[in-house]
C-alpha cells in the first residue's frame, strides 16, 4: 500500500507537499486545487511502469494524458525539474524518490536525474570520453557528465503500483450498441469504459450476475442483459428486476454510468490499486450513499488501495457512518482536504475523523454551503 506520496514543482503544488493516504483516500475541496494532480502523479508512475521496471515517466499513456513535460512543471520554478516521492508498507525498497527532468529529444516524456530507492541512488555520473579515452570537456573547461539509470527491475514496492484500476471522471454514459471486438483473456475495462460492452460480453455469467446485483441493489431494482447479434455486442437494462429490457439510451441515466463503476471494481485484481473521480456523478443521494458502501466492501474483501476523489457529502458522510457502525476504523480513512493559502498556492490538510464518524476542525469550505444558504433562507 502506498501510506505518503510528496509532490514538488509539479503543477500546482510548486512547494514539496505531504499527501498521507491510508487503505481509503477521500480527495475533497474546492476546483482546481489539486484533486486531480494527486492521481496524476500515481497514475503517471503506474502508466509508465513495464516489466523491466521504469526507465522514464511518460506524461501520455493508458491511464492519463498530460502534454508535454513544460505542462506539468509548476510555473517559474526554479530547479526546472520535478519531484515524486513515495512511501509504502513493503520491508524493503520501502520509500521511492524521483527527480525529473526534461527529456530534450522528447519532450512527452520525463528522465530522472535521480532514483532514490531507500535513500541508495540508482543513477549514477559517468565522464564523457572521446574514442581515445580523454575526457571531453565544455566552453568552461569543466568535464561533460552523463546520467545513467541502472536496472530498476527488481524494486520491490513496484506491486503497488501495478494492474491498478481507474475510473475517469470523463467516464461514457449508456450505449446501446457498438462493434464486436475480441478481447484479450485478461479483462481490463479502459479508464473511459468505451470498451465496456465488449467486456460485458467477455465477462463469465457470474461476474456479470454479480454487476447486475450490485446494480440492482445500489439503484433498488435492475436488469441486464448482453447479447452478440451478427457483428454488433448489444446491451440492455431495466430499473427493475422484473427482466423487462429496454435500450440504455432509455433507461434512467445512472443506470448506463454506473455500470462502468461495478465493471472495474468486479474485475480489480486483489491488493491493487482502485481510483475512481466524481463516484456521485448522475445518481440518487441514496444511490449515492449505497454505492459507497459497495465500493468499501469490495475494497475490504480484495484488499484494494482506494482513492475517492469526490464533490458529495454523501460519499463523505457514507464513510464516516460506516466508522461509527465499527465497520472500519478512522485510521484506515485518509480525509484531504485541498484548498488554498492567503497567496492562492494549493493547500492539503488531513482531517481528524472520531471514532464516533465526526470530522475534528472542519475547515471553511468543507460542505458548509447548505448551513451558508439556511443563515441566509431562515436567518439562523
Amino acid at each position: 500500500m502506498i501510506n505518503k506520496v510528496t509532490l514538488e514543482g509539479f503543477k500546482c503544488f510548486g512547494k514539496r507537499t505531504l499527501f498521507p493516504l491510508s487503505q481509503v483516500s477521500i480527495l475533497t475541496g474546492l476546483n482546481g486545487r489539486g484533486k486531480s494532480t494527486l492521481i496524476q502523479a500515481i497514475l503517471s508512475t503506474t502508466q509508465s511502469l513495464t516489466q523491466s521496471g521504469l526507465s522514464s515517466i511518460e506524461w501520455n499513456g493508458a491511464l492519463v494524458s498530460l502534454g508535454e513535460f513544460d505542462d506539468v512543471l509548476t510555473r517559474g520554478f526554479d530547479s526546472g525539474e520535478i519531484g515524486f516521492g513515495f512511501e509504502t508498507d513493503d520491508n524493503v525498497d520501502k520509500t521511492l524518490s524521483f527527480s525529473l527532468r526534461k527529456d530534450n529529444t522528447k519532450s512527452q516524456s520525463a528522465l530522472f536525474s535521480s532514483l532514490l530507492v531507500d535513500g541508495v541512488d540508482r543513477v549514477t555520473e559517468m565522464g564523457l570520453m572521446t574514442a581515445d579515452n580523454e575526457r571531453l570537456m565544455d566552453a568552461d573547461g569543466k568535464m561533460l557528465i552523463v546520467k545513467e539509470l541502472g536496472s530498476t527491475s527488481d524494486i520491490v514496492s513496484w506491486h503497488n503500483f501495478r494492474n491498478a484500476s481507474y475510473v475517469s471522471a470523463d467516464r461514457q454514459g449508456p450505449v446501446n450498441r457498438v462493434k464486436y471486438v475480441v478481447q484479450d483473456d485478461k479483462l481490463h475495462l479502459d479508464v473511459h469504459g468505451s470498451n465496456l460492452l465488449n467486456i460485458l460480453e467477455a465477462m463469465t455469467d457470474q461476474q456479470r450476475e454479480s454487476v447486475r446485483k450490485a446494480m440492482s441493489e445500489i439503484l433498488r431494482g435492475g436488469s441486464l442483459s448482453v447479447v452478440k447479434e451478427n457483428e454488433d455486442v448489444v446491451l440492455s437494462l431495466d430499473s427493475t428486476d422484473s427482466g423487462a429490457l429496454f435500450k440504455p439510451t432509455n433507461v434512467g441515466y445512472g443506470y448506463g454510468y454506473i455500470l462502468s463503476t461495478l465493471v472495474a471494481l468486479e474485475l480489480a485484481e486483489e491488493k491493487s490499486l482502485f481510483v475512481i473521480e466524481n463516484p456521485e456523478a448522475h445518481l440518487h443521494p441514496g444511490a449515492q450513499a449505497a454505492l459507497t458502501e459497495h465500493l468499501l466492501q469490495v475494497t475490504n474483501a480484495k484488499s484494494l488501495q482506494l482513492i475517492i476523489e469526490t464533490h458529495s457529502d454523501h460519499i463523505i458522510n457514507t464513510c464516516l457512518v460506516e466508522v461509527k457502525k465499527k465497520r472500519i476504523s478512522p485510521e484506515a480513512i485518509s480525509l484531504l482536504f485541498f484548498g488554498k493559502e492567503a497567496d492562492d498556492v494549493c493547500d492539503v490538510r488531513r482531517l481528524d475523523i472520531t471514532d464516533q464518524g465526526r470530522v475534528k476542525d472542519a475547515p471553511v469550505d468543507f460542505f458548509d454551503q447548505i448551513d451558508k444558504s439556511l443563515e441566509v433562507l431562515v436567518g439562523f
